[in-house]
């Protein structure tokens, strides 16, 4: 396969629903790129946000935009690293005694005239500044030093996520270059509803979109394994219009698991079936570089 595979419903309505849902992707992203870039967003949504990244180029052309920000800030700093041991030491000393220094001789006083109140001002004035300046610029400087040693970490730190977003995921030993889009297969006759679960498959995180659900019923996503286990992984917060859009996390890669289910709580009854072992086998059947490896 070359580049990601991204699925659509087949029929008009199931294209509406589903450009929707990706609309309100968008808009979360435009309302959190900041705090994404700074790694300010709880890990379901900062996962949200990176999953949809992968795949949305608006969105990851906005999201390098303000990458660029934090960068601005390090290069502008003349110290990177903060000032050596010796130095910061030197430099605290002197804030230190700066404040506790007996304060000036009182000026002698001015002569009886009748501007005396007027030539007394400028005295107090140089008074202030010989005791006050010399302090309120050390804090400053130390001030500056720290903001631009915290700009120099945050930069670390948001390189670190973009190294990690492209770093290729592997799937038994195998890399799984970009994510996929599965789409679910109704488990009966009158189940309506309709899935996707965006994920990489190397990767234990997935975002789950969903419509025309029954908003009376409770909905229950299950995972199945090969040996015949079962794990419950969580509860859909389904609306009033039968819509529901969640961030899911499992116990370990999509591609390892043989069924992903959503279940009606009442019954147990499946009503969306998700099977991305089999997609993914039968993508890597159809793929021309492993035929032509068999």
């Amino acid at each position: 396969m070359n580049g990601p595979e991204r699925l659509t419903p087949e029929h008009p309505d199931d294209r509406d629903a589903h450009s929707a849902l990706l609309d309100i992707e968008c808009a979360f992203v435009d309302d959190n790129v900041e705090a994404f870039v700074l790694r300010a967003l709880d890990l379901s949504d900062q996962q949200r946000i990176a999953l949809h990244l992968r795949w949305c180029e608006r969105c990851r052309e906005i999201a390098n935009g303000y990458v660029i920000v934090p960068r601005m800030l390090a290069a502008s700093a003349p110290l990177a690293d903060g000032p050596s041991p010796a130095v910061r030491e030197r430099l605290l000393a002197r804030v230190a005694g700066e404040a506790t220094a007996p304060a000036a001789s009182a000026a002698p006083p001015a002569p009886r005239t009748t501007i005396a109140p007027e030539r007394a001002a400028p005295s107090r004035v140089t008074v202030w500044q010989r005791r006050v300046l010399p302090i309120a610029t050390a804090v400053l400087t130390i001030a500056f030093l720290l903001v631009s040693a915290w700009g120099v970490g945050l930069q670390n730190q948001v390189e670190d996520l973009q190294t990690q977003a492209s770093q290729p995921a592997t799937f038994s030993g195998q890399p799984l270059s970009s994510p996929r889009l599965f789409t679910t297969k109704p488990a009966c006759s009158g189940c309506t509803g309709v899935a996707q679960l965006g994920a990489d498959p190397g990767k234990s995180t997935a975002l789950l979109m969903a419509w025309g659900l029954d908003p009376s019923q409770t909905h229950e996503v299950w995972c199945m394994h090969e040996n015949g286990e079962s794990n419950l992984v969580a509860v859909l917060d389904v609306n009033a219009n039968g819509d529901a859009m969640q961030t899911l996390t499992f116990s370990k890669p999509i591609a390892g698991y043989l069924e992903i289910r959503i279940v009606k709580q009442q019954d147990a009854s499946p009503e969306l079936i998700f099977s991305p072992k089999h997609d993914m086998e039968e993508a890597n059947s159809a793929s021309p570089d492993e035929s032509t490896s068999m």
